[in-house]
């Protein structure tokens, strides 16, 4: 550039050069000092006085042969050669564009924000995110925004070259403050939660003819969102989105299964798309009742569809503003149950942890050492937490059990699919109370008494591919089969009683 600049400073000389020589107009005699015509005088030479200015001619100093008129134009052009690519390189640069845009109408300014100028977007920041009482930009203007906005992060969202492509974050905002501001019609909230957040629901590949319950997983990508339910009102979300899952059926076919299942509920509030960490989305759960879904069907691959809908409603009021309904297909595989099951695969990187819920080495007993204190039926005796391998890439089905002596104990079982890889690297797996004088409730508190009363037991963790089945995203489970032993037992109700090094007993995992 400074090349560039100095060529054109020389060519400026030039033309200045250029300009100071002038260019020849008449033939004669003239006095250098003003010009004037002195043929009338050329009898009185050397020594002679112009009659216009005063000046003396002598020996030393004689009238010019020739009027030269300087030529101003090629002044201007010099100026115009160094000032201009100045002139440019400054509305180029930062402050210049500043100053620019900054005396430029709100439409122009969008529409250079829109084609990418970063300098356009922070000026159209500045008119758009304003105080109370100060200007607004137009409704109109705002639509221009909103719509570019859904579609900016809606293509963001589509890998291109195994990449995402760029999303200034400051649309986000601009989103963000239209979303706070009521700025968005009921259509486009509607749009925003479907298209740009991007909802899914998954279903099941494979199902056993015979097959009761299935499960599904609810996908929510990205997007401006806050789980509701805030104490403080000033995070209140200006609207609250819900998305229900009505119902699974065979396409073509009837019956459909009725679910009524709330799969989200959040508040539109928050900082940018795809910034923004959703604590507790209940995306995944169990669809029962399929079995006239199956009823009469041979080995061969149905579609299933779900049906959602998608609900906004006034996050002040409550008041239900629009709603939308969509249905997915999804093919499975309908095969007996033997074939249906998942394949065991070895896997021996595998490694699971394990923690009971205060993830401190030992299991929290919700009883106390005399059987009477069991729980009510249905509440928690105990419960054991399973950490999943956050990339595994195959399924894991396992039982988890508690073995003290010769008893062994059930507690439950716990899946993990490949497509649940998001915040859910955790399973927490609880065993409830038994009913009151049932036989397997005076097994239990014999079991329990004993844990008690050694101190000591074994956590064993053992693959069942069986309870993968109806599962999304599961064709093979990992063989599993891990054994935590001298794994510390309190009561709950003491558990705070007991010194701290108590806590930090390591089980070792053969």
């Amino acid at each position: 550039m400074s090349v560039i600049f100095l060529i054109l400073l020389l060519i400026a000389f030039l033309f200045v050069g250029f300009g100071v020589e002038g260019r020849v107009v008449a033939n004669g005699l003239f006095c250098p000092k003003c010009g004037y015509d002195l043929d009338v005088l050329r009898n009185q030479l050397p020594f002679a006085r112009c009659p216009e200015c005063g000046m003396e001619f002598g020996p030393g100093v004689r009238p010019n042969t020739e009027l030269r008129e300087k030529r101003k134009w090629l002044f201007v052009l010099a100026a115009v050669v160094v000032l201009l690519p100045i002139a440019i390189g400054y509305s180029r640069s930062p402050s210049g564009k500043a100053m620019i845009y900054s005396s430029l109408p709100d439409s122009v300014v969008v529409n250079f924000a829109i084609e990418g100028d970063s300098i356009a977007l922070a000026d159209l920041m500045s008119r758009a995110i304003v105080a109370p009482g100060e200007p607004q930009l137009d409704e109109e203007l705002w639509d221009t925004i909103i719509e570019h906005t859904l579609v900016d992060i809606q293509q963001a969202l589509v890998p291109e070259f195994g990449s995402r492509a760029f999303v200034d974050a400051r649309w986000g905002e601009l989103l963000v403050y239209a979303i706070n501001h009521r700025q968005l019609t009921n259509e486009q909230l509607i749009r925003y939660v479907t298209d740009v957040m991007d909802y899914q629901i998954e279903l099941p590949t494979r199902l056993a003819i015979d097959s009761e319950h299935m499960y599904y997983k609810a996908l929510h990508k990205t997007g401006v969102a806050r789980w509701v339910g805030y104490k403080d009102d000033r995070d209140r979300a200006q609207f609250v989105f819900e998305v229900t899952l009505l119902g699974v059926g065979v396409s073509g076919q009837d019956p459909v299964v009725p679910v009524n299942t709330q799969v989200f509920k959040m508040g539109l509030l928050a900082t940018g798309p795809g910034t923004d960490h959703v604590d507790k989305v209940p995306s995944y759960g169990m669809i029962g009742g399929i079995a006239p879904l199956l009823a009469g069907q041979e080995s061969d691959t149905i579609d299933l569809y779900a049906r959602s809908r998608i609900s906004i409603y006034d996050g002040v009021t409550n008041e239900l503003l629009t709603s939308k309904d969509i249905e997915t297909i999804h093919p499975c595989e309908v095969l007996p149950r033997e074939m249906a099951m998942p394949k065991l695969l070895e896997e021996d990187d595998v490694r699971l942890g394990y923690c009971d819920r205060m993830n401190l080495g030992k299991i929290s007993v919700y009883a106390d050492t005399r059987a009477e204190f069991l729980p009510d039926e249905g509440e928690p005796v105990m419960a054991i937490g399973v950490r999943f391998p956050g990339d595994i890439e195959h399924g894991i089905a396992l039982d988890v059990l508690v073995r003290v002596g010769d008893e062994t104990l059930q507690i439950g079982s716990c899946v993990r699919s490949p497509l649940f890889n998001d915040m859910y690297s955790y399973r927490v797996v609880t065993l409830n109370a038994p009913a009151l004088g049932s036989p397997e409730r005076l097994r239990m508190i014999k079991i329990i008494n004993t844990m008690l009363n050694k101190g000591r037991v074994e956590v064993l963790l053992r693959t069942n591919p069986e309870r993968a089945l109806g599962y999304p995203g599961i064709d093979q489970v990992v063989d599993i089969r891990a054994t935590f032993q001298h794994v510390g037992v309190l009561s709950g109700s003491k558990a705070s009683q007991r010194p701290h090094p108590y806590y930090g007993y390591t089980a070792i995992c053969e």
